[in-house]
């Protein structure tokens, strides 16, 4: 899935407007607001990047994928990939086992 930085520049930005008007209102100096904008930021410089370089795999309950229409990623690695089963019965605990995707 792409993103598109415009956009959410745009969201940042609002919010942050919102923001700075809510810690003006609560007496926090211009100074502090600033240092709290820098950091909003990085941090979201940081989370695009990481939303550009990543790729979801959406987990499927079949444990062999036999569709070419799947995620070729999930396909390369679905041997390393495994995710924990918690089954609860109305007794409490059952037990804890691991299945691949």
């Amino acid at each position: 899935m792409s993103i598109n930085f415009g956009n959410e520049y745009k969201k940042f930005h609002t919010e942050q407007e919102k923001l700075r008007k809510y810690y003006i209102s609560l007496g926090m100096s211009k100074k502090v607001i600033d240092a709290i904008y820098e950091f909003d930021k990085i941090q979201f410089c940081k989370d695009i990047a990481f939303k550009r370089r990543t790729q979801y795999i959406q987990a499927s309950d079949e444990a062999v994928i036999t569709s070419e229409d799947k995620n070729p990623l999930l396909k390369n690695h679905l041997e390393i990939l495994s995710i924990f089963m918690l089954q609860v019965d109305f007794g409490g605990l059952k037990k804890l086992k691991m299945r691949n995707c």
